[in-house]
């Protein structure tokens, strides 16, 4: 069996694609990748469809080595590097993200740091033979299902591939300019207000929008708890009949600290929502670990629909600056010839 044979499960590494959608009625969460831009552009260089699973690689990197005839992969989503062991070489070959590579049994290769982005993607062209469970191969934590056996992957485990080899042919990469996901450690998110306002207080409101918060280490993909200005609730309180969640949705419990809802959020709550991240936004949101600044920046409906219309065109524009590794110092001359590198 094809394998991708884990010497370094990392921090938090999980098999992930765009979500399990409309299961909640069943109390299933969606769950799926947290940078779904990073997941989408990295499959792209493999060669596979937009929405297939890979690896959502969190904090720090996991380390394989192959155990199939050949794979190819891709990392997006952050500043960083596969580490590939050459044998009877001293240093390691570095393939940076944005960038395919083929690789043959036995190599071993690795995810290097990175600190501008809290999570990025590994993208295996074919994919993973894992189950498909109510149509995503995304892993529940929670539910401890899907993906590789419902966990995080782990030292001594063998990731198994759809392909026992992968066909050669010219390395893609992403050329006109670095693709970029990462932060600077501080983000400003828009969100549509509700749908909940009225059960907090004018100045709340104004509070929410002027101040700034702190992801706080208690974060994970449930959720992400901030620490900043406290929300005072109006006389309505703070409890409610409980209701449907969708992802980005900021809930404010009694102490007064807004939690931002995230892939894996339940599938009700009963404290109020004082608004909801756009879904243009969610993938910065996904990139933002403990520390990590935000802001909120209010947009009515329309808004927001243009905004998310906006981000497709432009993921598409890059996405067609995809092109083919140069094998020559003539061809790559030719290639930076062909780009605007004035201003």
């Amino acid at each position: 069996m094809s394998a991708l044979k884990v010497t370094e499960g990392g921090f938090c590494t999980t098999v992930q694609d765009l979500g399990r959608f409309g299961c909640q009625a069943m109390a299933v969460p969606v769950c799926g990748v947290r940078d779904a831009d990073a997941l989408r552009l990295a499959n792209r260089l493999v060669g596979n469809e937009e929405g297939m699973e890979g690896l959502d690689i969190i904090f720090s990197g996991p380390a394989f080595e192959v155990a199939a005839d050949s794979v190819r992969i891709a990392l997006a989503g952050a500043e960083v590097a596969l580490e590939i062991e050459v044998p009877g070489a001293k240093k390691k070959r570095l393939i940076p993200a944005g960038e395919s590579v083929r690789l043959k049994r036995g190599t071993r290769f690795g995810v290097g740091s990175f600190s501008d982005s809290f999570c990025c993607v590994l993208a295996v062209e074919g994919g993973f033979a894992v189950e498909k469970i109510l149509g995503s191969r995304s892993t529940c934590i929670a539910g401890k299902f899907g993906g590789f056996e419902g966990r995080h992957l782990q030292e001594g485990d063998s990731l198994p591939l759809q392909l026992e080899s992968v066909a050669k042919r010219p390395e893609r990469l992403l050329a006109g300019w670095f693709y970029r996901s990462g932060t600077d450690g501080s983000a400003v998110i828009r969100v549509v207000p509700g749908p909940q306002e009225e059960y907090f207080t004018a100045e709340a409101r104004e509070t929410f929008y002027a101040g700034r918060y702190t992801v706080t280490a208690q974060s994970n993909s449930m959720g992400l708890r901030l620490e900043g200005p406290s929300l005072r609730h109006s006389s309505r309180g703070f409890n409610l009949v409980s209701d449907g969640i969708v992802t980005g949705a900021i809930q404010v419990p009694g102490n007064g600290m807004p939690i931002i809802l995230f892939n894996d959020h339940q599938i009700t709550g009963g404290y109020p929502k004082i608004a909801t991240v756009i879904s243009a936004d969610l993938a910065t949101l996904g990139r933002l670990g403990p520390g990590a600044e935000i802001s909120f920046k209010p947009l009515t409906v329309a808004a927001a629909e243009q905004v998310r219309r906006n981000h497709e065109r432009y993921f598409q524009q890059m996405c067609r600056q995809i092109c083919e590794v140069c094998s020559s110092k003539e061809a790559l001359a030719l290639r930076l010839a062909a780009c605007n590198l004035l201003d």
